[in-house]
């Protein structure tokens, strides 16, 4: 099971800020659940945070999945940042996948 966490908040810059926060087991089963939880953020916000630390599987899908929201967020002028990628989990199924993480974040990538 995946668990999401999604806040929207005003920055100081007047910036609206979604904040996505997952869990559990990002897989295909998760898949459809997960693509209506990013839609939601990008719509709501000028920037994405995405917080991947708390995974515990992550498979191709859930990796499609963020490199398709980064690329629509480009494509709004919006900005997209990716928390976590240094996590065990994350940095396998990365490996696994062939990615490196700077296909999936911007040059603003969180620690």
């Amino acid at each position: 099971m995946m668990s999401f966490e999604l806040s929207v908040q005003t920055s100081d810059d007047g910036a609206r800020v979604a904040t996505l926060r997952l869990g559990g087991n990002a897989t295909v089963d998760q898949a459809l659940k997960l693509r209506g939880r990013l839609e939601e953020a990008l719509a709501a916000a000028d920037r994405v945070d995405l917080l991947v630390a708390e995974l515990e599987e992550a498979d191709v899908s859930f990796l499609q999945l963020v490199v398709a929201a980064r690329e629509s967020a480009r494509a709004a002028g919006k900005t997209w940042r990716l928390a976590g990628v240094s996590s065990r989990t994350f940095a396998k199924s990365l490996e696994a996948a062939g990615i490196v993480s700077a296909q999936l974040c911007d040059a603003e990538a969180l620690p």
